[in-house]
């Protein structure tokens, strides 16, 4: 009588070693780019002024971002309610469309835009677009808004004074900020009745040019900056 024997099938194992390993992530690097996406001041690409706080220089820039965020609030607010806009506030808008539920960062108006009963006229402005803005301003508040550029126009304003019973002129002014550079300029027009001047100011560098002899681009700023806290204060 034969015996059979049965023999137990070997399992092979497979072989991965051909397989690369997964780069695990850089850790550093994503909590450094989440603290860039946190904080847009850490964005290279974004123009963060040069500036002494409390200097005329910080007085003017806040005076401007004022200006910037009470129009774009204002206009974000119509826009929520649904209200209907003035043809004029309507050219500022371009292709902005607010059924697509962001809020307006930007305008470029046709027309110089004031609103509320400043004097200042907005002529365009924007905002970066970031998360932090777009959250803020939905709430009526830019505090964490970072202006990206503006141009605005301070009308001539007439007064009359203590000492003359005509009304003098208070010098209007333009305004440029970051328009095609890192340059913020003040100037007025060639028609002005109280005498040109103007000033760059690098917003990255700080270094100030005045343009005509003679003049301060100091004196220029400080100038400014009272006119803006005098027209929309704090």
């Amino acid at each position: 009588m034969g015996c059979s024997s049965s023999s137990t099938p070997s399992i092979t194992e497979p072989d991965n070693s051909d397989e690369q390993m997964e780069t695990p992530p850089d850790e550093d690097a994503q909590q450094e780019e989440a603290q860039q996406s946190e904080d847009p001041t850490t964005n290279p690409d974004i123009l963060i002024p040069t500036v002494e706080a409390g200097s005329d220089t910080d007085r003017l820039l806040k005076g401007i971002d004022r200006q910037i965020s009470s129009t774009l609030i204002d206009l974000n607010t119509r826009l929520r309610q649904g209200e209907t806009l003035s043809d004029q506030q309507e050219t500022c808008l371009g292709a902005f469309d607010p059924a697509v539920g962001e809020q307006l960062l930007a305008i470029n108006c046709e027309q110089p835009l004031a609103t509320g009963d400043s004097i200042i006229r907005v002529d365009s402005a924007a905002y970066y677009n970031t998360d932090t803005c777009q959250t803020g301003l939905a709430a009526n508040d830019t505090t964490n808004c970072i202006l990206q550029s503006a141009r605005i126009t301070v009308p001539t304003e007439w007064v009359i004074g203590e000492e003359s019973p005509l009304p003098q002129p208070i010098a209007g002014m333009e305004i440029y900020y970051a328009i095609d550079s890192t340059n913020l300029r003040i100037e007025n027009s060639d028609e002005a009745l109280t005498g040109l001047f103007r000033c760059d100011l690098d917003l990255a560098s700080a270094q100030s040019t005045a343009s005509l002899t003679g003049q301060s681009c100091a004196t220029i700023i400080t100038t400014a900056a009272d006119r803006f806290d005098a027209l929309i204060p704090l």
